[in-house]
């Protein structure tokens, strides 16, 4: 890659760089610039299939290189400024602006459809989440029951985050509503929401000396520190694996 390219230069191990446009070289003028000085300094020329021949040891070359640099950095700019507008208007217009769909979702003609083979296990998820149920637990239930589809701990909990399942698409041009078909109700979402909020305030990181310097005996991967603050502050050690697999999968 581009790395590549700059070892081999500092390293005198060729004298001319070649690429079939400026503009795929950098499209950021002030990176780009970097390169140039980097190829004066070690005496290598630029050859551009499509913008011609470069001689870096020649002022009026660098000059013209420079040109076509900001040239290409503008017609960068222009470019994502057109596609921001692009998908702005298409998310006022009450279309999708992104064709992956979330689980329980598949994506047809613009829009979301409701998967009726992964709906079910979305549902399940809210219910036994409202219901007082953790991540893991709610997991290992879905593994237990064969009409529904396995999900670990760390998808359960993008399953309660995702807003598109209430109907709902939140993204950097805004909130809309009624976007896609709902799973859930809204209500039942935002109960969810208020729930989880309110765990988070009883187990949170904690940062100590011994931090990623504790293996586990099975699987030698770094514990991962935890503190519940309840009654009393406990402090523990978990293995990452077990975090993320429904059952425990190290003891």
């Amino acid at each position: 890659g581009y790395q590549q390219v700059t070892e081999r230069i500092q390293q005198r191990q060729c004298d001319v760089l070649c690429c079939y446009r400026l503009n795929r070289l950098h499209r950021n003028l002030k990176n780009a610039l970097k390169l140039m000085k980097l190829c004066q300094k070690y005496h290598v020329h630029i050859l551009s299939v499509h913008d011609g021949y470069f001689d870096m040891d020649k002022a009026f070359d660098r000059l013209k290189l420079n040109i076509f640099m900001s040239l290409a950095e503008l017609e960068s700019d222009n470019i994502g400024e057109q596609v921001k507008n692009g998908l702005r208007e298409k998310a006022k217009q009450g279309k999708l602006i992104t064709t992956h769909a979330p689980f329980g979702y598949h994506y047809q003609n613009g829009t979301f459809i409701i998967n009726n083979d992964e709906s079910p296990t979305v549902k399940a998820v809210f219910n036994y989440y409202l219901q007082g149920y953790g991540y893991k637990k709610i997991a290992q239930y879905l593994e237990d029951d064969n009409k529904l589809i396995t999900r670990k701990p760390y998808q359960v909990r993008n399953i309660i985050m995702n807003p598109n399942y209430c109907g709902r698409v939140i993204n950097q041009y805004g909130q809309y509503n009624n976007m896609v078909p709902p799973i859930v109700s809204a209500t039942k979402y935002e109960h969810a929401q208020a729930i989880r909020n309110k765990k988070q305030l009883h187990c949170i990181p904690s940062e100590n000396q011994l931090k990623q310097k504790i293996k586990c005996p099975c699987c030698d991967s770094t514990l991962t520190n935890m503190t519940i603050r309840k009654k009393h502050t406990l402090r523990y050690y978990i293995c990452p694996k077990n975090m993320n697999e429904s059952r425990f999968v190290c003891s």
